[in-house]
């Protein structure tokens, strides 16, 4: 790291050939009691009023104070009127604190500039995110600064034992990022592991949390995600309290926890706002209709195409009878339909109506509906094919590990029938189990240790019931105090 220069001018000629051509960047000298000041600041990242009044307005109309010693300690301690205010010593740093938003102030014979709190970049509201909506619960959610959701993770967790500890990622983008989690609940090997694989990352730009989620996943080539995302500070409150280590990245209202199990995707974070009947009843719909997504067009099409001796005579008639004319096969059909859905889906996803979801399903069955009536799509296709597209709205947490196994499971069921489909469940099964989060089995909370772990994992028990941590989770005891 270039350290500064006593001399300004070195100074002021180094950083102008850095920013060259940046119409941005904002400089004003000035001297006050002889002394040259040099400050800068970026346009529409520093709150200019801030900077009038209380550095050079501070500084021009000082006659009291006489610099002749000590000249950075008497700014900061009698001069600024501000309550952030750093030494930086290199040009890497301060390079990093202007580019931030920061103001930068260095003084003629001094080798120490002086970075200065006066950010005032405009930043969206706080709202409830759009992909964690709920029924019943807090309806906040972060936004793209990392200060701001920090300040709403403190209120959640009003302890002097959480910690938050800064870095940068991205060797160009040098993006904030931040870990938070509470000491003496968070295991230690975990923290030391996520700190390990963050040193790891060598990507020019980290402009979002999946960056990084990428870069330190166990398993890179697994469609399955060992990291939690999250968008609202309850959530991510109550992951940190049960021992994980949630990574803030400035300009991302995503949060990512580790360590992260299999059991996870199905829970939501109304489910502990509602009844824990109706809670544990709808986490429950949620695993079947992961299930269902992946392995009822595949389980249909074995059937039809190899096995029609196991169906009822009357419902074997009506699909044989439903398929007569057709000019694609049932394993075609399949494919096209489905495709047609996941195409009927992202379209409405791109279009921005409230009612995307709804777009998606209706346009597909629209589209399937004049199918059947040209003779080209059997209807008993179009009610499995429908059944699966819904079931995967359901469980938007797998999406993407639901539509690539259910091609696996299509593709070897239409080859060898129920044998494929058992051989597919079975590689399903086997994957999932063989995965891991931070050093933690993928699957610990639904293979069985103890009825303790549970209480919050298929179904989830009333509150006075949960009374301790997720097993292994935390290096505290497991009861919650």
């Amino acid at each position: 790291m270039n350290k500064l220069h006593k001399s300004l001018k070195i100074n002021t000629a180094i950083i102008k050939n850095q920013f060259n051509n940046d119409d941005t960047i904002r400089y004003r000298h000035f001297n006050n009691q002889g002394i040259d000041y040099f400050l800068m600041f970026i346009d529409g990242m520093s709150n200019s009023e801030r900077i009038n009044e209380d550095i050079i307005k501070a500084i021009l109309e000082n006659k009291k104070i006489v610099f002749k010693f000590n000249i950075i300690k008497k700014l900061e301690d009698k001069i600024l009127y501000s309550n952030d205010v750093k030494e930086i010593t290199t040009f890497e740093d301060m390079f990093s604190d202007l580019l931030y938003g920061n103001t930068i102030l260095l003084i003629e014979g001094q080798n120490t500039a002086l970075s200065i709190d006066t950010k005032g970049f405009m930043m969206r509201s706080i709202m409830e995110p759009p992909t964690d909506r709920i029924t019943k619960g807090p309806r906040e959610g972060f936004q793209e600064n990392i200060l701001t959701n920090l300040s709403m993770l403190r209120r959640k967790i009003q302890s002097p034992n959480l910690k938050l500890e800064f870095s940068s990622l991205g060797n160009i983008t040098k993006t904030k990022t931040c870990l938070a989690y509470v000491d003496g609940l968070v295991d230690k090997k975990v923290l030391k592991e996520i700190k390990k694989r963050l040193k790891k990352i060598d990507i020019d730009s980290v402009l979002d949390v999946n960056y990084v989620l990428e870069s330190i996943k166990d398993d890179k080539r697994s469609p399955f995600k060992t990291a939690g995302t999250y968008e609202k500070p309850d959530i991510v409150a109550s992951k940190i309290l049960e021992g994980r280590v949630a990574l803030f990245v400035d300009g991302t209202p995503i949060v990512m926890t580790v360590p992260y199990l299999f059991i996870e995707n199905f829970m939501s974070g109304d489910d502990y706002y509602l009844n824990y009947y109706f809670a544990s009843f709808t986490r429950m719909i949620r695993i079947v209709s992961f299930f269902l997504a992946i392995c009822i067009p595949a389980f249909y099409l074995a059937i039809i195409t190899f096995h029609k001796e196991i169906l009822p005579s009357n419902l074997a008639i009506s699909i044989i009878g439903a398929r007569e004319g057709l000019p694609c096969s049932s394993f075609t059909e399949c494919i096209l339909m489905i495709i047609i859905f996941e195409i009927l889906g992202e379209a409405g996803n791109r279009s921005g109506s409230g009612a995307s979801t709804a777009l998606g399903i209706v346009g597909g069955l629209v589209v399937g509906q004049a199918a059947v009536e040209a003779r080209l799509i059997s209807a008993p296709m179009i009610i499995i094919v429908a059944l699966s597209a819904i079931s995967e709205i359901m469980i938007s947490n797998v999406k993407g590990s639901v539509i690539i196994f259910r091609f696996i499971f299509i593709i070897l069921s239409a080859m060898f029938g129920l044998y494929g489909f058992i051989i597919a469940f079975l590689f399903l099964i086997v994957h999932i189990s063989s995965l891991e989060s931070f050093g933690m089995s993928y699957t610990a909370d639904v293979a069985f240790h103890s009825p303790q772990q549970f209480k919050d994992s298929f179904y989830r028990a009333p509150w006075f019931k949960m009374n301790t941590r997720p097993v292994d989770m935390s290096e505290k005891t497991d009861r919650r105090d």
